[in-house]
């Protein structure tokens, strides 16, 4: 007899047995259950490039985001490129090519542990343009009056007036600094890297000319081509030399022509690109005359300036054409303005000046060989606004004619500072609105403009300047602040040498502090300062040196515009402080952290006073500072972000034989740790031509987005885990 235990055992063991089976009991109770099936798909979202039609200048995109599942992420693909992840997926990482003038629509499929696969997980899109030498659009024209299209080179684009369409072209050219049409031949003649070229119109059979390597004479600077059609003798102006080099188009030979150098104020000048040759006559602009020169013994005449001819003086010309049909000539200078000259009087008329009235900022501050006559209007290739826009003769309307690459409204031309509006979710953007303020003549003349840019659409609308908003201007920013709780803009004018207060919405301007208005020091000079709103005690922060008085952390009331020394500094203190620093205020309003341009961030406790060296100067690791600017805080990350200015690099044999100031400028984005003081590199940027050097950060608070203003002219969104920048507004 079995005892009970086992017995137990082996009725136990039968069931498992039937069970197994598929077997039951005698009663007929059947308790086999089916395995659950799992019907979920797996999601994803893409985490960058969060917005749809953001612009890259680059061939490849990395798309980062995140995926789950309730039984787990086998694996996500984006457009056909399997990403990689180092958690399961929870976040992930895929590297797309994607290619320029197209839009690339990116895909994300999600497939789980089941094989559930989610084909549309996720979408986006994004644009792509060749990274350029310099701003969108800036360096020499050639027109075409057969095709009726211009060409824009560095990189080469194709602006078709017929069908207002921009296309670029597949081309080995680089650094071309002068360029023409040859009408008789249908050939384009180009400089480049110190060639002398002809290409035929498709740009594809290339005939050297004039070799730099059989020569001594170098065409230097942006040099202006034009052909002598009585003999096909083809002509350099060298601007930077101002040397005019005659090239023999059968060997190559270069020959310097400089006879007419010894006529003294009828002098070629340097760096004013305009020579044309017309129906066999010599025409060439200097900085304050338009001349005409005799082949025969290069002797000049003034045809206009200040010997000849009634109307607006010429000054800083640059740009020249001619209409011999009409007995005109067309002249550009650095005022932004473009005037019509008679050939036979001399006799000047101001055709167009619109850099204070242009809602659309078409200005031209300096040209590179972009200035050429398209018949009825002059076509200019602007560095300074990054587009090619039209100068009507008989009007002087101004016309674009690129497109713009996301956005509309207003073109920027500097955008040096740049903030984030938390109260109207928008960024504010400094830019400059007139031809050349770093020539002294022109310097009182320089005015600034408030621009809004909406970080969803990248749409840009002017707040305040010239023509928006009552009220004097004739500003010249240093900084700009905006408070959150409503919205209003605060700027430090220099010329004016107060604080502006700027209503958001009307642009409006009024003086809120100055010598004249408000009590307390450095009334006499509030325009050199860094401001920054503290919200919490409704004033403004304000530092930087104040001419006659110790240099002092000012602080400006909102409503009276009193203002009073909350620290003051110097003797025997151990930190230097440097004039015109930049601010920012932490959160909390506990902390004013402030920028000193030789290398050394500081904190100022707003309760007691006490300051101490946040980084720099043996505080935190790190690159070494040499010139910080612009200053943002990230108060989700307690960091600050500065803009940084690297020491030229003198070693790069790729710099052998120029000077220290011709050198490229390296510039790079920091990250500061306010805990320890570390710094760490964001970006880096090495300077292209043309380019004016800027890497200005903004945090949105809410979000912690990251935008810059890029030295090509662009506002863009930085995402920090894979390093890249998108194009949000240019």
């Amino acid at each position: 007899m079995m005892s009970p235990t086992i017995r137990s055992a082996v009725f136990s063991m039968a069931a498992l047995l039937l069970s197994a089976c598929g077997g039951s009991s005698s009663s007929g109770d059947n308790t086999n259950t089916e395995p659950v099936m799992d019907t979920e798909l797996p999601t994803a979202s893409i985490l960058f490039p969060r917005q749809q039609g953001l612009w890259s200048d680059r061939d490849t995109l990395l798309v980062r985001g995140t995926a789950s599942d309730n039984q787990g992420v086998a694996s996500v693909v984006v457009n056909g490129i399997e990403a990689t992840s180092d958690n399961g997926f929870a976040t992930w990482l895929a590297e797309i090519p994607v290619s320029y003038g197209v839009l690339t629509e990116i895909h994300v499929t999600v497939v789980d542990v089941n094989g559930n696969a989610n084909e549309g997980a996720a979408a986006s899109t994004v644009n792509s343009y060749a990274q350029n030498e310099s701003y969108k659009f800036c360096g020499p024209l050639a027109f075409d009056p057969s095709r009726n299209s211009i060409y824009v080179f560095n990189p080469l684009t194709e602006l078709n007036l017929n069908e207002n369409t921009e296309a670029r072209l597949e081309s080995e050219l680089e650094e071309v600094t002068g360029a023409l049409f040859d009408t008789r031949s249908g050939q384009f003649l180009v400089i480049e890297k110190d060639n002398l070229l002809s290409l035929d119109k498709q740009f594809n059979s290339v005939k050297v000319i004039s070799s730099a390597e059989d020569s001594d004479v170098s065409f230097r600077g942006y040099s202006q081509i034009a052909i002598d059609e009585a003999t096909g003798s083809i002509y350099v102006l060298d601007d930077d030399h101002s040397n005019l080099i005659k090239v023999n188009p059968e060997n190559g030979e270069r020959n310097i022509i400089d006879s007419w150098k010894s006529e003294g104020d009828l002098s070629l000048g340097q760096h004013r690109p305009g020579f044309v040759i017309d129906s066999g006559r010599f025409f060439a602009i200097i900085s304050d005359a338009l001349i005409e020169l005799n082949p025969l013994d290069w002797s000049g005449t003034e045809l206009s300036g200040k010997n000849v001819g009634e109307g607006p003086s010429l000054r800083w010309l640059s740009g020249l054409s001619i209409d011999m049909v009409n007995g005109k000539a067309y002249v550009g200078n650095s005022y932004n303005e473009l005037i019509e000259i008679d050939l036979n009087t001399g006799d000047r008329t101001l055709v167009s000046a619109a850099n204070e009235e242009d809602p659309l900022n078409l200005s031209f501050r300096y040209l590179r060989n972009g200035f050429i006559d398209i018949g009825e209007s002059i076509a200019i290739n602007s560095c300074w606004s990054g587009q090619t826009f039209s100068i009507e003769k008989s009007s002087g309307s101004r016309f674009s004619i690129s497109r713009p690459t996301r956005g509309t409204g207003t073109y920027f031309n500097s955008a040096e500072q740049l903030k984030f509006d938390g109260f109207n979710k928008r960024l504010l953007v400094l830019n400059e609105v007139t031809a050349d303020p770093w020539s002294y003549p022109q310097f009182d003349t320089a005015v600034q403009q408030v621009l809004s840019v909406s970080p969803e659409n990248g749409d840009r609308s002017i707040v305040t300047g010239p023509n928006t908003g009552e009220g004097d201007i004739n500003a010249w920013f240093v900084d700009i602040a905006v408070d959150s709780r409503n919205g209003n803009i605060y700027a430090t004018d220099m010329r004016s040498k107060s604080i502006i207060q700027i209503d958001p919405v009307s642009g409006n301007r009024r003086v809120l502090s100055s010598a004249e208005k408000g009590s307390g020091p450095g009334g006499a000079d509030l325009g050199r300062a860094g401001l920054t709103v503290d919200e919490s005690r409704n004033r403004l922060l304000l530092a930087g040196g104040v001419s006659g008085e110790p240099e002092s952390l000012i602080s400006v009331d909102l409503d009276t515009g009193d203002r009073s020394t909350l620290v003051t500094y110097g003797g025997a203190d151990t930190v230097k402080w440097v004039s015109s620093s930049y601010i920012e205020v932490d959160d909390l309003s506990v902390y004013a952290y402030l920028v000193n341009y030789e290398g050394v961030i500081l904190s100022v406790d707003l309760e007691t006073g006490l300051r101490r060296i946040v980084s720099g100067d043996g505080v935190g690791a790190g690159p070494d500072f040499r010139e910080i600017s612009n200053v943002a805080v990230d108060r989700k990350n307690n960091r600050l972000l500065v803009e940084h200015y690297k020491e030229r690099d003198r070693e790069n044999p790729e710099y052998d034989g120029l000077l220290y100031e011709d050198l490229p400028i390296e510039m790079e984005l920091l990250s500061i740790d306010l805990e320890t003081g570390d710094r760490k590199s964001l970006l880096s940027f090495t300077q292209r031509k043309n380019e004016r050097m800027i890497m200005t950060p903004a945090v949105d608070p809410q979000s912690g987005e990251i935008y810059l203003s890029l030295p090509n002219l662009s506002i863009s969104v930085f995402d920090e885990k894979t390093g890249q920048y998108l194009t949000v507004s240019q």
